[in-house]
C-alpha cells in the first residue's frame, strides 16, 4: 500500500483546495476491479471517476474538476502508465480511514498506486503523478 501526499495538510482532505465532492480518480481497474471499488466508496459517498490514456497529459487539478486548475499540466512525463492506480480528491482523514477499513472488511485488494492531491501535485499531469508513484513502489520492499 502507497500513498504520496507530501506537503499535504494533515486533516484538510483536499477541501483547501476547492473540492466539494469526495473523488477517486482510477485507472487501469479491470470491469471486477472497478465494481469491487465502486462497492467500497458508495457506500462512504466517494464518487469515482475513470480515466484513460486520452487524460494522462491532463492536470490532476482539471482532473478533479476544480475551477480555475488549467486542464494543461505544470509538469508531465514520458512514461507507460501500466498499474492501477488511484488518487483521492477532497476524502478527509475519517473517510479515508473508513475506506481503507471497509475495502480490507470486504476482501478488495488494495491499489498498489495510490495518492492524495495536494497542493504539490495539483498542477501535474497524471501521469507526472503516476511515474513518481511507480518510482516510490520500486523503491519499497514487499513484504
Amino acid at each position: 500500500m502507497l500513498f504520496f501526499s507530501p506537503e499535504y495538510s494533515e486533516n484538510s482532505g483536499g477541501n483547501d483546495l476547492g473540492i466539494n465532492n469526495k473523488l477517486i480518480i482510477a485507472t487501469n481497474l479491470d470491469t471486477a476491479r472497478l465494481n469491487a471499488l465502486l462497492s467500497v466508496c458508495g457506500p462512504l459517498g466517494i464518487s469515482v471517476k475513470t480515466i484513460d490514456s486520452s487524460k494522462y497529459r491532463k492536470s490532476m487539478g482539471s482532473l478533479a474538476g476544480i475551477p480555475g486548475i488549467s486542464a494543461l499540466a505544470k509538469e508531465d512525463e514520458d512514461c507507460p502508465v501500466e498499474m492501477e492506480m488511484i488518487v483521492f480528491c477532497g476524502v478527509d482523514d475519517e473517510t479515508l480511514d473508513a475506506y481503507l477499513d471497509s475495502s480490507r472488511d470486504l476482501g478488495f485488494k488494495q491499489v498498489e498506486l495510490k495518492a492524495v492531491l495536494t497542493p504539490v501535485n495539483i498542477t501535474w499531469s497524471f501521469r507526472k503523478l503516476y511515474s513518481e508513484l511507480f518510482k516510490e513502489n520500486q523503491c519499497i520492499p514487499k513484504i
